[in-house]
């Protein structure tokens, strides 16, 4: 009994934690870069966390080849990169995730109340020439530029599997079951602080009925990094097989491997990524 109330304590403050630092401390959690506004959104004026504002927005992306951080003239826009906004409306988060088409464009219909970022992935074989994150909230057109490196074709799928392992040996055995209907969030850094304060803002998976869930992430590569979003204080999920290793791993929680992330590193093509869940006792 002194387990689960402990487990239960844990889960309700870590979940006052989160809707502190998601009403109170906006700028800490999400913003890596703020952005003058070009022009003002159709709504006039508001408070933010109160009134709703609607923004629509175009992106463009292109390839800043003299790495000035503006489009000159000359310099072609870039297709297929991943954009992603992140937006919230009366505490509830939402994120849309979209590719440029071949003009380099994105366009994004958002209604918030306390903010609503625009973020830019870089293309594999490209560097940022301009923040890859801004403040999207009071403008009607943002551009990012990215410069050509070593520019590498074609799109990055990554797919997750999970399921049940039973008797907790490492190995889904013939009559262990796949694990359907579970969600993972996912970051596509390192950064420890974005792991710990963005948890409802990134990009999200469910798996199937299968237990396979995936996620188109564009011409992208590099590292991203997965954890569990379930908070259920009566039935922790403890890790018993990784295939691949992860590059990174972090626990976080009162038991081990009770609230988890991992880093694995990805690349064009098909990235597979196995994972065994068993059930800590609640007892």
């Amino acid at each position: 009994m002194r387990a689960k109330q402990q487990k239960i304590t844990w889960a309700i403050t870590n979940r006052i934690c989160f809707i502190i630092c998601l009403g109170i401390t906006l700028t800490a959690c999400g913003h890596v870069a703020q952005l003058k506004p070009t022009a003002q959104s159709t709504n006039g004026p508001v408070t933010l966390g109160v009134d709703e504002k609607t923004v629509n927005l175009e992106v463009f992306v292109f390839e800043d080849t003299n790495l000035n951080g503006r489009h000159d003239g000359g310099e072609r826009p870039l297709p297929g990169v991943l954009i992603g906004s992140r937006s919230n409306i009366h505490g509830n988060s939402k994120r849309v995730i979209k590719h440029t088409s071949e003009d380099g464009k994105a366009t994004f219909d958002v209604t918030f109340t306390h903010f609503f970022d625009i973020q830019a992935v870089p293309l594999c074989g490209y560097t940022p020439t301009t923040p890859t994150v801004l403040d999207a909230s009071s403008t009607k057109y943002i551009s990012f530029g990215q410069a050509p490196d070593q520019p590498r074709e074609g799109e990055s799928l990554v797919r997750f599997f999970f399921w049940v392992d039973a008797n907790q040996d490492g190995r889904q055995d013939e009559n262990e079951m796949p694990l359907s209907d579970f969600s993972l969030r996912i970051t596509l850094d390192d950064d420890e602080f974005a792991r710990r304060s963005l948890r409802d803002d990134d990009l999200a998976v469910t798996t199937g009925e299968t237990g396979w869930g995936e996620i188109n992430l564009g011409n992208t590569c590099g590292r991203l990094t997965v954890w569990t979003e379930s908070f259920n204080p009566w039935s922790f999920w403890k890790v018993t097989s990784i295939d691949p290793e992860p590059v990174i791993a972090v626990q976080d929680g009162p038991f081990e491997d009770s609230l988890w992330y991992y880093g694995f590193d990805y690349d064009l093509g098909e990235t597979i990524i196995k994972i065994g869940l068993a059930e800590h006792a609640t007892e």
